[in-house]
C-alpha cells in the first residue's frame, strides 16, 4: 500500500509542478536569463577594466622609457595626455612625472601649473594633493615671491597634516631666501618641537638653527 500512496503523491507533485511551470515559467525564465546577462555583463566590465589598467601601465612605462632615453618631448606629450584623468592611478602618476620633466627642462611655469592643478583637483587623494603642494613650493623657492610659496604651503601648516614638518622646513627656507632670519628661526623652532617629525627633517632643522645663531 505504501508504494501506491507514494506513486499517487509523486503524480500529484508532478501535476502541481507542471501547472506552476505553465503559469510562472516565462517569468522565472526571464529572471534566470536576466541574472545570467547581469553576471556576464559584470564579468565583461571587470575584464574591460583590467585591460584598461594594463594598457595604461604599458603606456606609462613606455613614456618613462622615452624620457630615460632622452626623448623628453615624446615622453612629456604621452604623460600629459595620460594626466588628463587624475582619478586614475596612472593618470595621477603621469601628472607628477610630467611636472618633473618640465621642471628638469627649465620650464618652471609649466611645472608649477601641473602641480597646482593636482593640488586643487578634488579627484586627487589628499595625500597626493599635499605632495603636489610641497613640490611646487620647493621648486618655487628663490624663483617666486615668498607670499606665493606660503600660500601653497598654508593648508599643510595647519593642524596635524602629514606634511607639516616638511612644509615648516620649506617655509623657513622661503623666509631665508628673502633674508627674513627671524621668520625662518620661528618656523624652525616650531618644527623642532614636533614630536612626530621625521628624524632627517629634525636634524636639518637643528643644524640650520645652529647656523643662524641665537636671536
Amino acid at each position: 500500500m505504501s508504494d501506491i500512496f507514494r506513486e499517487v503523491d509523486e503524480e500529484v507533485r508532478k501535476e502541481r509542478f507542471e501547472r506552476l511551470a505553465k503559469k510562472h515559467g516565462p517569468w522565472i525564465l526571464g529572471l534566470v536569463l536576466g541574472g545570467l546577462a547581469a553576471f556576464g555583463g559584470w564579468q565583461f566590465w571587470q575584464q574591460w577594466q583590467q585591460d584598461q589598467r594594463l594598457a595604461l601601465a604599458a603606456r606609462y612605462e613606455a613614456a618613462l622609457s622615452q624620457a630615460a632615453a632622452g626623448d623628453s618631448v615624446a615622453a612629456l606629450s604621452a604623460l600629459e595626455e595620460m594626466a588628463g584623468n587624475s582619478s586614475q592611478s596612472y593618470g595621477l602618476l603621469a601628472g607628477f612625472q610630467a611636472a618633473r620633466l618640465r621642471a628638469e627642462a627649465g620650464d618652471l611655469e609649466g611645472a608649477l601649473a601641473v602641480w597646482d592643478r593636482l593640488a586643487g583637483d578634488s579627484a586627487v587623494p589628499a595625500s597626493w594633493q599635499g605632495a603636489a603642494r610641497l613640490l611646487a613650493a620647493q621648486h618655487a623657492i628663490g624663483q617666486r615671491d615668498r607670499a606665493e610659496i606660503e600660500e601653497r604651503l598654508a593648508p599643510l601648516l595647519e593642524g596635524a597634516s602629514l606634511y607639516r614638518p616638511a612644509a615648516l622646513e620649506l617655509a623657513a627656507l622661503a623666509a631665508l631666501a628673502e633674508g627674513d632670519v627671524e621668520a625662518a628661526r620661528s618656523q624652525l623652532e616650531t618644527l623642532t618641537q614636533l614630536g612626530d617629525a621625521p628624524p632627517q627633517i629634525l636634524n636639518r632643522a637643528a643644524r640650520l638653527l645652529e647656523s643662524l645663531g641665537t636671536s
